[in-house]
């Protein structure tokens, strides 16, 4: 969805572990950042 609203061609996808939050980021746009919420389900 977040890809849909993106308006430049390339993006950055940022994480530290898989457990943690990421980013995504357009490039060359500072302006717009969506946050990645990791969902652990059957643990």
């Amino acid at each position: 969805e977040v890809l849909s609203v993106i308006r430049q061609d390339r993006v950055v996808i940022g994480t530290s572990s898989p457990d943690k939050p990421g980013v995504l980021r357009p490039v060359g746009d500072d302006t717009f950042t969506h946050v990645i919420m990791p969902m652990h389900i059957g643990r």
